[in-house]
C-alpha cells in the first residue's frame, strides 16, 4: 500500500510543476488582480500557496 501512496504524492508534486509551466497554456495580458497585484503575480502566489499547503501535509504524513 505504500507504493500506492508514493505514487499519489509524487502526482500531486508533478501536477505543482506542471501548473508552474503556465507559459504552455496562458498568455498574461496587462490588467490587475487580487489586491491590485498583476495577474501572472497573483497565479504566483497562488501556486506556492498551494505547494506549501501539499508540502506541510505531505511532511505530516512522511514524519508522523
Amino acid at each position: 500500500m505504500k507504493n500506492k501512496n508514493g505514487f499519489l504524492w509524487a502526482a500531486a508534486f508533478l501536477f505543482l510543476l506542471f501548473l508552474t509551466q503556465d507559459y504552455l497554456f496562458t498568455t498574461w495580458e496587462k490588467g490587475t488582480s487580487f489586491l491590485g497585484f498583476p495577474t501572472w503575480l497573483s497565479w504566483f502566489m497562488l501556486i506556492h500557496f498551494l505547494f506549501i499547503v501539499v508540502f506541510y501535509f505531505f511532511s505530516k504524513k512522511y514524519w508522523k
